[in-house]
């Protein structure tokens, strides 16, 4: 379920933590940059590392709320993707 939501986003490897979580975006670019930007600045401890890379920072004690945390982050930002491309316009 997460490398689905990774694949729709964008990401290439999502690594994950007691203390949160880095993603690097394929080809150095998020699916909805613009999306995911605006998505940072209203996310605490969220941030941009380098062009490719975000961080969220979290405090995740134990499994089950890394997998947790990790799954609605990914989700999350998922769904900037599927929205990115809700808005764009078709040329045929």
């Amino acid at each position: 379920a997460i490398r689905l939501r990774c694949r729709r986003s964008g990401i290439e490897r999502l690594t994950a933590g007691g203390s949160g979580l880095t993603a690097t975006f394929r080809h150095g670019q998020a699916a909805a940059p613009e999306a995911l930007l605006n998505w940072i600045g209203r996310t605490p401890g969220a941030a941009v590392l380098d062009p490719a890379s975000i961080r969220v920072r979290a405090e995740w004690i134990g499994a089950r709320k890394i997998l947790g945390g990790t799954f609605r982050i990914a989700d999350e930002i998922a769904r900037l993707a599927d929205e990115g491309e809700a808005g764009e316009e078709r040329v045929d």
